[in-house]
């Protein structure tokens, strides 16, 4: 198999005058290889998959029905014959309902018990990771491990939500388990759903609507039965001279990255993800000649970023769509900030048409198909509402 991973790196400039300090905007881009993407198809991974289900009053209705039939769905279409589920329910308390089946043996009992779940009480959300955890941590090699949170409420059974967002975390760093999440309807707690899912690892989306339901999980599905990467880490290692200033995870999910961690976990990475990351340092050399100010990884894959430093130096931009990659995320973050804290981002809107009115914008739009979605996604939220606008920017990858 050729390398499993295309690593691309991009500069907006490749020659800095000596002796000044200058910027440099750097994008990665990270595409799995056609033949991994063949394989995986060819090699479906081994799975165990918990689904956490919220069963409190308010789902009761044509919520709870739309779950139990997704959940069936996935298990009668979705999941091979060793693969396995889990589903813990929880309301006021949370209870193991299904303990690691397999389609194999226990097709017939899964159905059964998913049909008689009813619904009622609160949301005991920590009790049911805590069970989630314990089943997934007894997994036999060889299979990803994941959760699925579906929740409309606020977990009721802790006074800190940090603590929901430790149990998480000890998940993903112990025992390798992704953590997707569905917020459904309009009450549960958007800023700790979607930090359950950066720290798990995966997703989160808003379901607005019941229907809404198995259309999401079937595509969640399928993202996790072609992982090819459960843990990558995206990592920039800077020179002496060179800081690095900014730093965005475009795809597959929006996000502003610490500068000065230089390293994060991107999530899990699906066979038909994309990882784009943008970048702005800031570097200088006395002496003039060729030298490399940083160097990006993903994985084993790594790529050296390199400036020639001359004594004089033309203010052009030998490739100025990688600036244009930055501040479009730059704004869009801002937008996706902005709704988050119930703000209008009428002004981050018109800055970015400004943007994309520039004559290099509109040649990259024509012949980069991530930068136009990107572009598109960002300016099609502007008429949503505040959590569907949430969920669509965070997710630019799907």
């Amino acid at each position: 198999m050729a390398s499993p991973l295309q690593v691309e790196i991009y500069q907006n400039r490749r020659a800095l005058a000596a002796g000044q300090e200058g910027d440099v905007y750097i994008l990665a881009k990270i595409v799995p290889s056609k033949e991994l993407r063949e394989f995986v198809s060819q090699n479906p991974r081994k799975v165990h998959m918990a689904f956490l289900l919220d069963v409190s009053a308010s789902m009761c209705g044509e919520k709870i029905e739309a779950a139990k039939e997704a959940i069936l769905r996935r298990f009668r279409n979705d999941l091979q014959d060793d693969d396995i589920l889990s589903l813990v329910v929880f309301s006021t308390s949370a209870v193991v309902a299904i303990n690691s089946a397999t389609k194999k043996y226990a097709a017939t009992e899964v159905e059964s018990v998913i049909r008689s779940i009813d619904c009622g009480g609160s949301t005991s959300l920590y009790q049911a990771l805590t069970m989630a955890v314990n089943l997934l941590s007894k997994t036999p090699p060889g299979y990803t491990r994941v959760m699925i949170v579906a929740t409309d409420g606020r977990p009721t059974d802790v006074a800190d939500p940090n603590q929901v967002l430790e149990l998480t975390k000890l998940a993903r760093e112990k025992y390798n388990i992704i953590t997707f999440i569905y917020g459904i309807g309009e009450d549960y707690d958007p800023a700790l759903c979607e930090e359950m899912a950066k720290i798990g690892g995966g997703r989160m989306r808003h379901v607005k609507g019941a229907k809404e339901i198995e259309g999401l999980t079937q595509a969640i599905v399928s993202a996790i039965k072609n992982i090819v990467i459960e843990k990558p880490t995206l990592k920039i290692e800077t020179e002496v001279g060179t800081k690095l200033e900014e730093a965005f995870l475009i795809y597959p999910t929006l996000r502003v990255l610490d500068p000065g961690a230089a390293t994060w976990d991107v999530g899990a990475v699906s066979a038909r993800d994309v990882i784009i990351a943008s970048f702005r340092a800031t570097t200088y050399s006395k002496d003039e000649g060729r030298r490399k100010i940083a160097t990006v990884s993903f994985g084993t894959a790594t790529r050296p970023v390199e400036v020639e430093f001359v004594a004089a130096v033309s203010s052009d931009e030998q490739n100025p769509e990688v600036r244009l990659y930055h501040e479009v995320a730059r704004v869009a973050v801002k937008i996706l900030e902005k709704t988050k804290q119930g703000l209008s981002a009428d002004e981050e809107f018109a800055a970015l048409n400004s943007l994309l009115a520039e004559p290099v914008a509109r040649s990259l739009m024509a012949r980069d198909i991530y930068f136009a979605a990107l572009a598109q996604r960002v300016l099609g939220t502007q008429s949503l509402d505040g959590k569907t606008r949430i969920d669509r920017l965070s997710n630019i990858g799907g």
